[in-house]
């Protein structure tokens, strides 16, 4: 749990993997294309982490940058 409350919106997926110490499972991706000159492509990707136990934490990153994380059953 205080790996998960180290980790703050704004994050690249590198940033997370140093405090957590490995690297995530991808669980889902998706890439929108840009409108040129009005939006910027955008590429979200989604990575869990799991525990022997089975507790977890989900985080969603658009365009490396951490803007969801969730968590179930971390102490």
């Amino acid at each position: 749990m205080s790996e998960f409350n180290e980790i703050q919106n704004g994050m690249s997926y590198r940033q997370v993997v140093e405090i957590i110490g490995s690297e995530g499972n991808l669980i889902s991706s998706n890439h929108m294309d840009g409108v040129p000159g009005v939006m910027a492509p955008i590429d979200t990707v989604m990575y869990q982490w799991t525990n022997p136990g089975g507790s977890n934490m989900l985080a969603m990153f658009q365009n490396d940058s951490l803007n969801t994380k969730s968590q179930f059953g971390l102490r």
